[in-house]
């Protein structure tokens, strides 16, 4: 006989459950990665790394570029757990018909999101060995510098690890099951505008560790880490307010029925929308303070370039690869949100709107809510680091550089999503959709 927690995991879907467990794997890879250079300690080590991980001077630097690799994961884990809320929202109703209270509920979703996550948070240690393998043994035979310790390895740590993740995932699944047990419950408030406080905080923290206005720390790499984690933090939050904002003002402006489409969709599910596209803002501002750092290494001389230049390069490789996971991320919103409404759509359509209209309303609401909060942070990176360090004035070309390839990095992500989602959104505006259940 099955399990009790097993026909609630499978409940879920296959696919769902995948999705769960590779988002989580990664996650917990990643940590195990950061844990392992943290436990190299403070003082140099005698095994071939990566010059950042092997200086105990930016070696702190390091763990938070690992820990913030991962952040784009998170917003897709939230997207997995609501790809089918549609047959979750059934399950749940027929549920709350046979007797199942709220409580009952929330420790169905607890389960059902807990489980896979708990998975993938075990199966991130098999991640782990595996970067260790490529990343660390395997360049270290070579003579380079690895990116992940040899010598050292999570140890006891890897407990936190995984029951930070599994809690995490228990927490999204407890939520969903809210939502979904409350056909009611809409995110209709507007959002608070949270993110530029944290902005205004990071460069106040700045400041501090230069010496704006205060007298200069004496160790300015504390505060240049929290400065790091509020900017990172400021621009993830700002993106709902920003396209809630912006949603707004273009839908009163705007005379193209794409347009004003997707700004009512925005301010319809701003908050959905906004956390699928959280962590392009961090993309926007690693590439516009990588444009003006590599415009500067040009100004060297003889100097080690190489010692600047691996992990300026590392850097743009683990942007890119954040950017497609904020696709993938806002793929799947876009499936989910399309599919909820497919009555509606196919509506638009008997009426007389052309399919390739709401095609360019689904492009434009991703575009909206991920291009402005790109460029802006991209621009407030390069602006913040061309002040902040004494580089040349080629260095100020060379941060509109980053930004420019960031916003078009963006552009072609959300073209690429578009492709993915148009066959469920040729579904979706099916005239079979209109009928009655």
């Amino acid at each position: 006989m099955r399990p009790l927690w097993l026909s609630v995991v499978l409940a879920s879907g296959r696919a769902r459950i995948a999705l769960v467990v590779a988002s989580t794997a990664l996650v917990s890879g990643l940590l195990l990665v950061a844990v392992s250079i943290a436990r190299l300690g403070n003082g140099y080590v005698r095994q071939p790394l990566l010059g950042p991980i092997a200086d105990p001077g930016t070696r702190p630097g390091s763990v938070l570029a690992v820990l913030l690799a991962g952040v784009p994961i998170a917003p897709l884990l939230d997207q997995c757990v609501r790809l089918g809320s549609a047959a979750q929202w059934r399950r749940y109703q027929a549920l709350a018909v046979a007797g199942a209270g709220r409580r009952d509920l929330r420790r169905w979703g607890a389960v059902e999101t807990g489980a896979p996550a708990l998975a993938g948070a075990l199966l991130g240690v098999p991640v782990w060995f595996a970067l260790r393998l490529l990343l660390g043994d395997a360049l270290a035979d070579r003579g380079h510098g690895a990116l992940v310790p040899t010598t050292t390895g999570p140890g006891p740590w890897a407990l936190p690890v995984v029951g930070a993740i599994t809690a995490y995932g228990v927490f999204v699944g407890r939520r969903a099951a809210v939502r979904a047990a409350d056909s009611r419950r809409r995110e209709s408030r507007p959002p608070r505008p949270w993110g530029p406080v944290l902005l205004l905080l990071a460069l106040l923290t700045l400041g501090r560790a230069f010496g704006v206005g205060v007298p200069p720390a004496r160790d300015t790499d504390p505060w240049t880490l929290a400065a790091v984690v509020l900017g990172v933090l400021g621009v993830a939050t700002s993106t709902p307010w920003l396209a809630y904002l912006l949603a707004g003002r273009v839908g009163r402006r705007t005379d193209s029925a794409p347009t004003l489409l997707a700004a009512s969709r925005i301010r319809a599910d701003h908050g959905a929308a906004g956390r699928a596209a959280a962590a392009v803002g961090a993309v926007g501002l690693t590439l516009g303070v990588l444009g003006v750092f590599t415009t500067g290494l040009l100004d060297l001389q003889n100097q080690d370039l190489a010692y600047y230049v691996v992990p300026a390069v590392l850097v743009g490789i683990v942007a890119v690869l954040a950017l497609a996971v904020i696709t993938l991320s806002l793929s799947l919103h876009s499936i989910e949100a399309t599919l909820e409404r497919r009555r509606e759509m196919s509506s638009l359509v008997a009426t007389g709107v052309a399919p390739r209209v709401i095609e360019a309303a689904n492009r434009t609401e991703c575009l909206l809510v991920t291009l402005p909060i790109t460029l802006l942070a991209g621009v407030v990176g390069a602006a913040v680091y061309v002040l902040g360090t004494p580089v040349g004035s080629a260095a100020a070309l060379g941060g509109l550089a980053g930004v420019v390839v960031a916003g078009g990095a963006v552009w072609l992500a959300v073209q690429v999503a578009a492709g993915v989602t148009r066959p469920w959104l040729r579904d979706a505006l099916a005239p079979d959709n209109l009928r009655t259940e």
